[in-house]
């Protein structure tokens, strides 16, 4: 036996304390209508940072315009090119975040014509390049949340439906009642800048609830963090959820329930056809599919669907069923929901593997390749003796393939004919690795 060999090794403690209260002493100020000090302390959070993002410099933009507008003075060089710098600073970010683009497109072709209008018209071409090029690469629009049936006894809250996404009034610590957009895809609830004033006038928000800030990847590869605060109360009809951590996002950015929210929420789902939001007192927490971008590929061909099981009339065969006929009938949308909601239900059921391999195949044929990739690998790892191991694995090496990363592509067909040898998937693999050659 070797001898031990004991190392030490020191790492640097990174405190972003100035930098939480650069940002906070801009908002602030900005809410007191001390633009000067609103500028000055956002330029100050940037350079302690080291880097600017969409967030910061749209925060620089809103001090910089309001300071201009109260000296009676028309917008000049300084604020289009930060309007330009936060632009093009924001289409870069989308591209690691799924279906954000149409978030802000008709934004961005906004500042595109104020811009041009403004006499600058490098500065709108080159926007509208940078628009261009990640329109190349974006992914075909998703529709509303799938419906799903809740059980009896649910509470029904009002829905709105504005640009294809569904909207409801929620009440922020108990002072003020605004429309949020029902977001299943964020992880958090966000909160814009100004929303974020309001609250700081009102006293609701104070520095305790300020937190750390989470970390995003940007598009050269750096990472920054996001700042954030804890919302006292949200409440939702008769359902108050205490102290829900939230993003702060920028001026101009929507107001999303998220799944810091939604997974306090229990069971819930949407009846499209009566457009109400169903919450289910008692149930267990819920989870929805985040669905990420849906490069374009060859078509493969679909997995074999297991039939419906008998239904014994509890929430969960309910959900099982439910799910599976959505799958049958290609609504892959509404299938990823129901599925993840019955494996919160049934972990450990004798359908769990099926049920999580269904969720990376409807992943799949939406295109989500990312997203089926990590799906599938559920199934690998937590269920290696279910039937499906194997189908789950082929289907990784085919989502690399999709994703034209040949090299992953070829490591997983290979593991599938090591893995699971003499098998209809291992015949499959070898002949997806003949073509990738």
């Amino acid at each position: 036996m070797g001898a031990v060999q004991t190392f030490s090794v020191s790492l640097p403690c990174v405190d972003d304390t100035q930098l939480w209260e650069a940002q906070k002493k801009s908002l602030t100020a900005g809410a007191n209508g001390d633009w000067d000090t609103c500028l000055a302390s956002a330029g100050e959070g940037q350079r302690l940072a080291g880097f600017a993002t969409s967030f910061t410099l749209n925060l620089m933009l809103a001090c910089a315009e309001n300071r201009t507008i109260a000296r009676g003075q028309p917008l000049g060089p300084f604020e289009r090119r930060l309007l330009y710098d936060k632009e093009l600073l924001a289409l870069r970010e989308i591209r690691y975040v799924p279906e954000e683009l149409d978030k802000i497109r008709g934004r961005i072709l906004t500042s595109i014509s104020i811009l041009q209008r403004a006499g600058f018209a490098s500065l709108a071409a080159d926007l509208e390049a940078e628009l261009q090029k990640a329109q190349q690469v974006e992914p075909s629009h998703q529709g509303a949340l799938p419906a799903v049936t809740a059980p009896s006894r649910a509470e029904e809250i009002s829905l709105v439906k504005v640009g294809g996404v569904y909207a409801l009034p929620v009440e922020i610590n108990s002072v003020l009642t605004l429309n949020f957009v029902l977001d299943s895809g964020s992880a958090e609830v966000n909160i814009p800048a100004d929303v974020v004033l309001t609250l700081v006038r009102t006293g609701t928000i104070k520095d305790t609830d300020f937190l750390p800030g989470a970390t995003y990847v940007l598009a050269d590869g750096s990472e920054v963090k996001g700042p954030r605060f804890t919302i006292r109360s949200l409440k939702i009809g008769s359902h108050h959820i205490p102290d829900v951590p939230a993003s702060i996002g920028d001026l101009n950015s929507p107001l999303l329930l998220g799944q810091s929210l939604l997974e306090k929420l229990g069971t819930w789902g949407i009846d499209n056809k009566r457009m109400v939001l169903l919450i289910q007192p008692g149930a267990s927490q819920t989870s929805t599919a985040s669905l990420l971008p849906q490069p374009q590929g060859a078509a493969i061909p679909p997995a074999s669907v297991p039939a419906c099981p008998p239904v014994e009339g509890n929430v969960a065969d309910q959900l099982y069923k439910r799910a599976l006929k959505d799958y049958q009938e290609r609504n892959y949308e509404a299938a990823v929901v129901n599925f993840k909601q019955y494996l919160k239900q049934s972990p450990k059921s004798p359908q769990a593997g099926t049920a999580q391999y269904l969720i990376g195949d409807s992943l799949y044929a939406l295109k989500q390749y990312e997203a089926a990739i990590v799906a599938f690998d559920e199934v690998v790892q937590k269920h290696s003796q279910d039937p499906k191991a194997a189908a789950a694995m082929l289907k990784q090496g085919y989502a690399f393939a999709e994703l034209r990363d040949a090299r992953n592509a070829r490591f997983f067909l290979q593991q599938v004919q090591k893995k699971f040898p003499n098998t209809p998937e291992a015949q499959q693999a070898a002949e997806m690795l003949r073509y990738l050659r």
